[in-house]
């Protein structure tokens, strides 16, 4: 593996320890403890962390009013409960189709919220749906609103660690991402990193957990004559 003293992140290398239950929390708190690289950090990657924290949130909003309108047509009870549950989240799933998911999220991460949500409040909906109580959906309305909030002002906190720059839109190589299998908002990160491989004359790694991009590692060394190298964190 080549080495690279600089590195530009991928949202999904910050957003890893900022969003609850990511799978990749543990791989990039190593990251951070053991890379003592510079980290840079794009206002296109901040801007497109905040809107996977909005969706978060809208999507988890979304499933509280679809509970509140299972509860209002259905008689539930301690025995069936269970099964009421699973319907719930079945039905919810079902409203999308694999090209109509909200808030433009991918299949894989849309499904990923709904199961995360469901296993942390699986006991206060179960209680919330026997004893029928609809005012406190909306206490979980507000904890959800109060939370992502939170979330959002950790995003800004954690960029304190990182070199934060905003580019000048320059559209060096985006069409020849395209043709390599790589769509927005990837191909812009990765143009973004060449840009700054060109400002800093230095090979840039740029950092990700995403297997979309890793897998093209050698198509966009080839692109970039070297300059950019993808790398997994868990490598590093």
């Amino acid at each position: 593996m080549v080495e690279c003293d600089y590195h530009f992140l991928d949202t999904n290398i910050v957003l890893a320890l900022i969003l609850p239950n990511d799978g990749s929390k543990s791989e990039s708190g190593k990251y951070f403890t053991k890379s003592s690289h510079e980290k840079y950090f794009s206002n296109t990657a901040f801007k497109e962390a905040k809107n996977v924290i909005n969706n978060w949130r809208r999507v988890s909003l979304k499933i509280i009013t679809c509970i509140k309108n299972y509860l209002t047509q259905n008689l539930i009870n301690s025995q069936n409960v269970n099964a009421h549950f699973r319907k719930i989240k079945e039905l919810f799933l079902k409203r999308y189709q694999d090209d109509d998911f909200p808030e433009n999220m991918k299949k894989e991460n849309f499904e990923n919220v709904i199961t995360i949500f469901f296993n942390e409040y699986d006991s206060k909906i179960k209680q919330i749906l026997i004893d029928d109580n609809l005012s406190e959906l909306n206490v979980i309305s507000k904890d959800i609103r109060d939370a992502f909030k939170q979330l959002h002002n950790d995003l800004i906190s954690f960029l304190d660690n990182l070199i934060c720059i905003t580019f000048v839109e320059e559209n060096t190589k985006l069409k020849e991402l395209i043709k390599i299998g790589i769509h927005k908002p990837d191909n812009v990160l990765i143009n973004e990193a060449f840009v700054l491989s060109l400002f800093l004359d230095q090979i840039i790694g740029f950092i990700t957990f995403d297997n979309g991009i890793l897998k093209y590692n050698n198509e966009i060394i080839n692109l970039f004559s070297s300059k950019i190298h993808v790398l997994n964190p868990i490598d590093i």
